[in-house]
């Protein structure tokens, strides 16, 4: 069975993507990619199905006020959403919140549809990521893979990922997550049961907070710290087929001598994201691949 690479643009330019799209075809990846759009431009649009995507259109409400209507939606809706919905309900959340939370309730309706065509999915982002190596055959495959940034700053001691626990889960269970690793929920790979689970457990999560944006990551790490998420591995940074930067210094890559970016055990890493953080990486992406 194929494999499939799953993400979302939107309002996105075609400099900012060609890393992606262009890295994914010299390091070969064997499979699908759908990308759920809104807001791209012709030029976009034609680039991307000229190398065999799949663009799925979606579309949200952009108008000013929109913070009060996602919070009247809240107050009205809120107590009978517990669990996500394709109906009204799911179809507000859809219209309304930001990419950041809706992408999670399209991939699950989207896999739940098309998910029995494909033996292992990857979840991504794709403005801040670039391909060395097709990475399915580096996970299992019939579990959900997730992946650790730098343990140099815990949980506790990052001030965007504590804000998300303690607003979300409140200080007692802050105080239980503050000193794991923090859990990047930029990229997820699995098996396509394992997937659709994890996002199932994202969607029923994402709706009971009612967070438009921003707040997925939170509910990331608490699933897989509170073993909410079934069969469910966390690779420590540096050591999994997916390298997150956010948090990292410049110093402390490694890369060969032609640049390629390595895991500790001196492997070539599959999938990097975050690239974008580290000017000297950008400069060599933006060469290669842009």
């Amino acid at each position: 069975m194929k494999n499939l690479i799953v993400g979302t643009l939107e309002s996105y330019r075609l400099e900012q993507i060609k890393p992606f799209f262009n890295s994914l075809q010299v390091a070969d990846v064997n499979a699908d990619v759908v990308v759920f759009v809104s807001n791209i431009d012709a030029r976009v649009r034609s680039w991307l199905v000229d190398r065999g995507v799949k663009l799925v259109d979606y579309w949200r409400l952009r108008v000013k006020g929109i913070r009060l209507l996602r919070e009247f939606f809240k107050l009205t809706f809120g107590k009978f959403s517990r669990q996500y919905s394709p109906g009204l309900i799911g179809s507000c959340y859809l219209r309304l919140w930001h990419c950041q939370a809706s992408r999670y309730f399209m991939y699950w309706d989207y896999l739940k549809r098309f998910g029995h065509q494909y033996a292992r999915v990857m979840l991504t982002d794709i403005r801040d990521v670039f391909f060395q190596a097709d990475p399915f055959g580096k996970v299992k495959p019939d579990r959900l893979s997730v992946f650790e940034e730098t343990p140099i700053v815990p949980l506790g001691k990052e001030p965007f990922n504590s804000k998300w626990i303690k607003t979300l889960f409140g200080s007692e269970c802050f105080d239980a997550m503050s000193d794991y690793s923090i859990i990047c929920s930029g990229v997820t790979i699995g098996g396509t049961e394992a997937v659709i689970n994890y996002l199932d457990r994202m969607a029923t999560y994402l709706i009971r907070f009612h967070e438009p944006n921003g707040y997925d990551q939170g509910i990331h790490n608490y699933l897989v710290r509170n073993d909410l998420v079934s069969r469910a591995d966390v690779y420590c940074f540096g050591d999994g087929p997916v390298l997150n930067l956010g948090i990292v210094s410049e110093s402390t890559i490694k890369r060969n001598n032609v640049g390629e970016v390595l895991l500790e055990d001196g492997a070539i890493c599959s999938v990097v994201h975050q690239y974008d953080r580290i000017p000297e990486l950008v400069e060599y992406v933006s060469g290669k691949f842009g």
